[in-house]
């Protein structure tokens, strides 16, 4: 869908890294990403080398930084809204709004955090699946008028669309937990949520701020 409206989101590069994997999460086998010096200094099991992936954010820049993770922004522009500002998500009142909305919005188009999917194709039961549907349904009526009140300038009518897309994302959310079929994909699920409206921005700035010292010094 970005793609078609912006052509290039994205470059991507492969790089090597080191990993391991921790002993206390066997079910889900989280690999920790560590430099090769690091070896032997942390628990858990060596693994081979592998190939990861490092996005630059280059013609839909994120407001975490050129070398961030994540790019909050992109849900916003795939479904036809103006993205906050960077200073927005980076706020620590007005950020956790801009980021749920931003989770909120990628259930639309079917760009649902990975332990929902998960939990959807192994735990939702066929009336889970008709709530979810339901609720998605409702999002998607909700972003049609979002569109419209921005398009309008009308900013407290936005801000109370807004509002009712976040309740929709709640019960959604809600509904997630409640059909997880285990404790751990409950536990990652909640994880990965908490992780999605917490900030990222120290860590897109840093990568960022690295990146230019790397330039300062010819790297």
């Amino acid at each position: 869908r970005l793609r078609r409206r912006f052509g290039q989101v994205a470059d991507e590069y492969a790089v090597v890294i080191g990993a391991r994997r921790l002993e206390r999460e066997p079910l889900e086998q989280r690999a920790v990403q560590i430099g090769q010096f690091e070896k032997g200094q942390v628990g858990g099991r060596p693994e081979d080398e592998q190939v990861g992936m490092v996005h630059v954010w280059t013609d839909v820049p994120s407001p975490y930084g050129l070398f961030a993770h994540d790019n909050p922004a992109l849900p916003y522009l795939a479904v036809g809204l103006a993205p906050p500002p960077p200073e927005e998500f980076a706020d620590p009142a007005r950020g956790p709004r801009a980021r749920t909305l931003a989770l909120a919005l990628a259930e639309t188009y079917d760009a649902r955090m990975e332990y929902a999917r998960r939990v959807e194709r192994r735990g939702a039961n066929p009336e889970i699946g008709r709530r979810l549907e339901n609720r998605r349904g409702r999002l998607r009526m909700i972003v049609r008028h979002l569109k419209q009140a921005q398009e309008a300038g009308h900013r407290r009518l936005l801000e109370t669309l807004e509002t009712s897309a976040l309740r929709q994302w709640k019960a959604i959310y809600d509904l997630y937990v409640e059909a997880a079929p285990t404790d751990e994909l409950r536990k990652q699920l909640v994880r990965q949520y908490e992780e999605g409206v917490q900030a990222s921005h120290d860590l897109g700035h840093a990568a960022t701020q690295s990146g230019a010292r790397g330039r300062d010094h010819g790297d």
